[in-house]
């Protein structure tokens, strides 16, 4: 099995932060238990909307959502307690952090939606995870759909003022984290589930606040849109508090890029396995950028847009995490022509943050670049008939389906 830690470009990472990264034994044995842990307040909150109260329970958790607990007198113990860690503001939280990070993911525009793409791919490379998504069949058969709820869920919680009590990010995040709890309750009850670890574990949905909050630094380089080092803090204090709100369990927020770094090497040591599940997701994302960014017709002009699609996601994944995780995830062979186009946008966009040495002109530039991400955004969600609200308030079926090939031959 491949070490990635001894690989390009994570094998830099070391000397680049002066840093040792290697867990200790105990720190890996701490770790490993959270393939078990669940999220205990979203648990009991499933349990008791299962219950004979539940439609009461659920009417009043979207009270809860919009208006504040205290909002509900007659609240139900376990949605009390769930909101009372929801509602509850750490003492970390910086909210000039929170708004220069926004306006950083603003700044992205067009970039905004390869990086994220790719970084959901990169979630892709465990197992556990794969696990849940394959049995789900979604991420895998309607790919477009879901990695266009993801990125629209991205984009909410890195808005201006997302993550305010009653905010949308702050919303869309508890349904995440209430999602997550009714995904662990199904799964478990399910004939098929023959994994030993929990579904949808803290070890996964961690997984996915250090891919988002870490690969969008990485790769940022690549885009023309370097970051110094108070923009990496504000972009991972972000991703903290997102972490806290979706129900990481707080021994695994990260806060700042040398944790970022340090759990990565956990990750390294016992999650990011991929195997032939990141394959089939990887490819079926892949194959779905052509729906997403609705270029799907036989015209000349569509031709040209899928190959620069496909070919500029392949430069930007095989600079930022190397070959062989490229690989595994189905990016195919990098194109050299690609990689003037790549050098010219990345030059050309480099200029254009030059601006943000002046204040009013930063300002400006971000804000016309949202517009731009918005704008892109909306037309992905009409091409693929996305939605973050329908997804996150489905029902969850707990009923075994048919496995796949990957799943008969594991």
């Amino acid at each position: 099995m491949t070490d990635y830690t001894k690989v390009w470009p994570f094998r830099l990472l070391p000397s680049l932060y002066r840093r040792d990264f290697e867990p200790t034994r105990q720190q890996l044995a701490a770790f490993e238990k959270y393939a078990f842990v669940g999220d205990p307040e979203a648990d009991a909150l499933v349990a008791a909307i299962k219950s004979s109260e539940g439609q009461n329970i659920r009417a009043q958790f979207e009270r809860a959502l919009t208006e504040g607990i205290d909002a509900v007198p007659d609240a139900h113990p376990a949605l009390r307690d769930f909101f009372a860690s929801a509602e509850e503001v750490p003492f970390w939280v910086d909210r000039e952090k929170l708004d220069r990070a926004s306006e950083l993911f603003s700044g992205l525009g067009p970039a905004a939606a390869p990086l994220l793409m790719v970084g959901l791919a990169i979630t892709f490379t465990t197992p556990d995870g794969n696990a849940v998504l394959l049995r789900s069949g979604d991420t895998r058969d309607r790919a477009g759909r879901r990695a266009t709820e993801t990125l629209s869920w991205v984009q909410e919680v890195t808005a201006p003022g997302a993550l305010a009590i009653g905010a949308q990010g702050y919303q869309s995040s508890v349904r995440v984290r209430l999602t997550h709890a009714f995904m662990r309750a199904g799964f478990m009850k399910r004939g098929d589930w023959d994994n030993p670890h929990l579904a949808v574990n803290q070890q996964v949905f961690s997984n996915v606040i250090i891919a988002f909050a870490a690969y969008p630094t990485v790769a940022g380089f690549v885009c023309g849109q370097p970051f110094n080092r108070r923009d990496r803090e504000a972009i991972f204090h972000l991703w903290r508090y997102v972490g806290y709100l979706v129900g990481v369990n707080q021994n695994l927020l990260l806060t700042d890029e040398h944790d970022a770094m340090r759990l990565f090497w956990l990750f390294f040591r016992t999650v990011i396995k991929p195997d032939q599940s990141a394959t089939e997701l990887g490819s079926a994302l892949i194959a779905a950028y052509p729906e997403i960014y609705g270029i799907t017709s036989d015209s000349s002009r569509d031709r040209l847009a899928r190959w620069l699609v496909l070919q500029s996601h392949t430069a930007l994944a095989r600079v930022s995490i190397g070959t062989d995780l490229s690989d595994w995830l189905g990016f195919p062979k990098l194109n050299p022509a690609i990689v003037p186009v790549v050098g010219a946008y990345s030059g050309l966009y480099g200029l254009t943050t030059l601006l943000d040495a002046v204040p009013p002109a930063r300002r400006a530039r971000r804000k016309a670049m949202r517009k731009v991400q918005n704008r892109l955004l909306d037309a992905m969600r009409e091409n693929t008939s996305a939605s973050v609200l329908a997804t996150l308030t489905r029902p969850v079926d707990d009923a075994p389906r048919a496995a796949t090939a990957i799943e008969v031959e594991a």
